[in-house]
């Protein structure tokens, strides 16, 4: 699943880790430059609200205008294995909708 890729803190990774997802957690300062970079590498970017609010507006409002289907905000790291499971599988469903409308 190298084309989805979440972006967050490093206590948040693990969880998209093992997903099989491509992580990334910025350095102070290496946000933007991260977010830009894997947003046109990507199929689906998935990020915390924490992140995603920590970004510059002008990049926050970009990625929302940017195809919807390939931006998942996570509203918070899920802690259970039931959330888990949902988060996981929103972003999946997510992933192959947009892999679809690409086709």
């Amino acid at each position: 699943m190298d084309d989805i890729v979440f972006i967050g803190a490093p206590h948040e990774t693990p969880l998209f880790e093992d997903a099989g997802f491509r992580c990334f957690e910025p350095a102070p300062g290496y946000l933007t430059e991260r977010v830009l970079a894997e947003r046109k590498r990507c199929r689906l970017m998935a990020l915390t609200r924490e992140t995603f609010v920590a970004l510059p507006h002008w990049l926050a409002y970009d990625l929302l205008e940017w195809t919807p289907e390939q931006i998942f905000i996570v509203p918070e790291v899920p802690r259970t294995s039931a959330d888990k499971r949902l988060v996981l599988g929103e972003i999946l469903r997510r992933a192959a909708r947009t892999q679809s409308s690409v086709a």
